[in-house]
């Protein structure tokens, strides 16, 4: 197994056994928005534009959290 598989598969562990709600290391961050992030990151790369431009920052952040609405913490985690 690679390297990269191997990290994505002790993350999916990590997150199955965590709880949605909990906090992150990432502050005001909680796990669902991890899986969120890590989805979009995933699946629509030039959605999270505002990590690298501040001007769009918010628009990262209204796209995470659609992303949390339509999709279950579950299905997010096993999209990876």
């Amino acid at each position: 197994m690679r390297i990269a598989a191997t990290q994505r598969a002790a993350l999916v562990d990590a997150l199955r056994e965590a709880d949605p709600h909990a906090p992150t290391l990432c502050e005001g961050w909680t796990v669902h928005d991890l899986a969120a992030h890590v989805w979009l990151r995933e699946h629509e790369p030039a959605s999270l534009a505002g990590s690298l431009l501040p001007a769009l920052a918010g628009r990262t952040t209204e796209r995470m959290e659609q992303v949390k609405a339509e999709r279950p913490f579950g299905d997010l985690v096993d999209a990876f």
